[in-house]
């Protein structure tokens, strides 16, 4: 791996998923003030209202082939490994850079742990 640290300000990022794993890569890419659109039939609490406030795009159906066009980093972050399949399949065959949840071998890349102290 070769360490890179990313301005996304204003970039597309796409999470497909909207359990408590794609609401935390949610929380850390609008920290990054990134343009975050989420793609699942379910989401937390926490996804719906930053949707209906405007905060994140949610499209609230399955994900589909061609979901990902325009965006510079997805995530796939579901239960799904079928689907988990797909996203990274069309990730890889559009040269996007993508992340794999609990499977790091099949990410192109990784997001390190980040420790906050203050503001």
């Amino acid at each position: 791996m070769y360490p890179v640290c990313l301005d996304i300000t204003g970039k597309l990022c796409v999470v497909v998923g909207g359990g408590r794993v794609a609401r935390r890569k949610v929380r850390g890419l609008l920290e990054a003030g990134a343009r975050v659109r989420v793609i699942s039939p379910e989401a937390t609490a926490e996804l719906v209202h930053l949707a209906r406030s405007g905060r994140i795009e949610w499209l609230d159906r399955p994900y589909r082939q061609g979901d990902l066009s325009g965006a510079l980093l997805v995530f796939a972050a579901t239960d799904n490994q079928q689907v988990q399949e797909a996203v990274r399949q069309e990730a890889e065959a559009t040269g996007q850079l993508i992340n794999v949840a609990d499977d790091p071998g099949r990410c192109s890349f990784h997001v390190p742990a980040v420790v906050r102290r203050g503001r």
